[in-house]
C-alpha cells in the first residue's frame, strides 16, 4: 500500500511541475491499460455460435438420375432430365399402370411437378392458337340468340319508335 501512496504522490508531483509532459505519458498508458483490461474480458471478439469451419450446406452438383425411380425420388425432379435420357422417358412410357411406377407419396408429387413442368414446356413451344370461325351448328343457335334479344328490345322501346333493318 505504501508503494501505491508513493507511486500517486510521484504522480502528482510531476503533475504539477511538468503538465503537459506527464498528460503526454498517462493519457496514451490509461488507454492502453483500458484497451488491454477489454480485449483480455473478450470485447473485441467476434461471437459465434458456430464453430469456426467451413459449412458446405448441399452437393451443389448433384448428379443426373439415371432411372426413372432415381427421377421420381429426388429432391427437385426436372423435365429436363426426361428430355436428356431417353430411357427414363421410355421407362415411363412403358408402365403398365401408376402403381408399377408409383411407390410414395413423394414420387407421386414429383410425378405432378413433371406433367407441371411438361405443360408449362408445350404451352412455351406452342405457337398461339388464331381464333377458328365458329362452324355452322355453332352459328345457328348463335343466330336465333341474337334475333330473340333485339326483338325483345323493340318491345320495351316501343312501337312507335322506327326501328333500323
Amino acid at each position: 500500500m505504501r508503494l501505491f501512496n508513493n507511486l500517486v504522490n510521484r504522480v502528482q508531483v510531476q503533475y504539477r511541475a511538468h503538465r503537459s509532459r506527464t498528460l503526454l505519458v498517462a493519457i496514451p498508458l490509461l488507454t492502453l491499460i483500458v484497451l488491454g483490461v477489454l480485449w483480455a474480458c473478450g470485447l473485441f471478439t467476434r461471437f459465434s455460435y458456430l464453430p469456426d469451419r467451413a459449412y458446405i450446406l448441399g452437393d451443389p452438383d448433384a448428379p443426373e438420375p439415371e432411372t426413372l425411380q432415381e427421377l421420381l425420388h429426388s429432391a427437385s425432379p426436372r423435365v429436363e432430365t426426361l428430355l436428356r435420357k431417353p430411357a427414363v422417358a421410355a421407362e415411363l412410357l412403358s408402365a403398365a399402370s401408376l402403381e408399377a411406377i408409383i411407390d410414395s407419396r413423394q414420387s407421386l408429387n414429383n410425378l405432378r411437378r413433371l406433367d407441371e413442368q411438361l405443360e408449362r414446356r408445350l404451352e412455351e413451344l406452342s405457337p398461339p392458337a388464331e381464333k377458328e370461325e365458329p362452324s355452322e351448328e355453332e352459328r345457328a343457335p348463335a343466330a336465333e340468340q341474337a334475333e330473340e334479344e333485339s326483338s325483345e328490345t323493340a318491345e320495351t322501346v316501343g312501337e312507335g319508335t322506327p326501328q333500323a333493318e
